[in-house]
């Protein structure tokens, strides 16, 4: 009788020790933060304006040199919508922190396509991956987020006495046709030339699958963070690239724009046609892409 005893009391000991150790872990399971990702990420700790000054202020220091450190983290701003490109993968979106449009824009990078329409105000949050030899921020895994205390436009930005076209100029709306080259026309043509073959290259190796030669087209800069898997999938699924023609938008020494008119084919879709604008840089006189927003048009 006695042995029946201590065996249920260290039965019931047991079973309590269990109990214990169950709640403690699920004690500290539940009292994790539930937006513990977020602690991994390294916030910049400037409004959206200030950023903009101190980029008109880096003086003759291109703002990717002085202001590499930050690439890489991650912001909370707020913004007006100036323009809406959506891109093969998603859509690319310009907007600025300031009263004005033409000041301290900003280029958010979506996976997805938010029904977004220019003068809206949006509050976002992105990753800092480049700064433009044009001017103004790139911002990757953009994404929108609930409302929170609109940050304060600062006077200095529109006062300070310095060029506002520092910081980046509006990007050209999809439904503005090209503006026409009217300098140097044999220096444009051979610059017309060039950009245009790599503009067929692109797409004849995205067209054949040969991704790893699409990606090395890309700037140096721009390489590491292209998104392989979207590239694969949009290749997967291409029966055609037909490019029915290719117009200047801006051509220059050092960096470029051009307008593309192409149909792509999907293997299980009709033909669409699409109106794709490609931004180039000159890295030791070989053209490279920078970015690809477009629409399609039909």
């Amino acid at each position: 009788m006695r042995k029946l005893f201590l065996n249920n009391d260290v039965l019931s000991k047991t079973i309590i020790f269990v109990f214990i150790m169950a709640f403690l872990s699920f004690c500290r399971f539940t009292s994790s933060p539930p937006t513990l990702y977020a602690a991994d990420k390294q916030f910049l700790d400037k409004s959206c304006p200030e950023y903009g000054i101190l980029i008109q202020t880096a003086g003759n220091i291109p703002a990717s040199e002085a202001m590499a450190p930050d690439i890489g983290k991650w912001v909370r701003w707020s913004g007006k919508v100036v323009a809406v490109e959506e891109t093969l993968w998603g859509a690319d979106v310009t907007v600025t922190c300031t009263e004005s449009s033409t000041e301290g824009a900003i280029t958010l990078s979506f996976d997805s396509k938010p029904a977004l329409l220019p003068g809206k105000q949006i509050n976002f949050t992105g990753q800092v991956e480049s700064f433009p030899e044009s001017g103004g921020i790139a911002l990757k895994s953009a994404e929108l987020i609930q409302s929170f205390q609109k940050e304060p436009v600062s006077a200095s930005m529109t006062s300070s006495g310095k060029s506002t076209t520092t910081i980046n100029p509006t990007v050209p709306s999809l439904s503005v046709p090209p503006p026409r080259v009217t300098e140097d026309a044999d220096a444009h043509r051979n610059v017309l030339n060039d950009v245009s073959a790599k503009v067929r290259s692109y797409f004849g190796f995205v067209q054949s699958r040969e991704v790893d030669r699409a990606i090395m087209l890309y700037a140096t800069v721009k390489r590491p963070n292209i998104k392989r898997n979207v590239i694969e999938a949009v290749a997967k699924d291409t029966e055609y690239y037909r490019i029915d023609r290719i117009e200047p938008v801006k051509l220059g020494p050092l960096d470029s724009r051009v307008a593309v008119y192409v149909w792509h084919k999907r293997i299980k879709g009709s033909e669409e046609y699409w109106e794709i604008y490609m931004d180039f840089v000159n890295e030791q006189g070989e053209w490279r892409i920078v970015s690809t927003p477009g629409k399609r048009i039909r």
